[in-house]
């Protein structure tokens, strides 16, 4: 993945582009919206952006994914699988997330 600066983006949810069909090999409809990052909003439940805060949080290790019907559910999309914008996305989900599982 080419380094991407979503900071360069301003404002509430951004947009970045359209997908490859040979991305899109999941037949998963609407698939452009997971390239989409929420700055101000809580991104879609199991988004890349959503996976990426979530393993985070819980203090998994860092491995891009998705799941298109919802975390757990149908089938998880893995990073080899994913465009660079789901990849984006993932990763602005991991770098800002703040908080942290308190185990204890």
């Amino acid at each position: 993945m080419s380094e991407f600066d979503y900071d360069t983006y301003s404002g509430g949810v951004e947009m970045f582009g359209n997908f490859f069909n040979e991305l899109n090999n999941f037949n998963i409809p609407n698939r452009w919206i997971y390239g989409v990052i929420c700055k101000e909003s809580i991104p879609k439940h199991g988004s890349p952006q959503d996976r990426g805060s979530a393993d985070r949080y819980y203090g998994r290790s860092y491995c891009p994914h998705f799941w298109p019907e919802g975390t757990s559910k149908g089938y998880r999309v893995q990073e080899t699988f994913m465009s660079e914008l789901e990849l984006a996305a993932y990763k602005y989900g991991w770098d800002n997330e703040s908080d942290r599982k308190d185990w204890g």
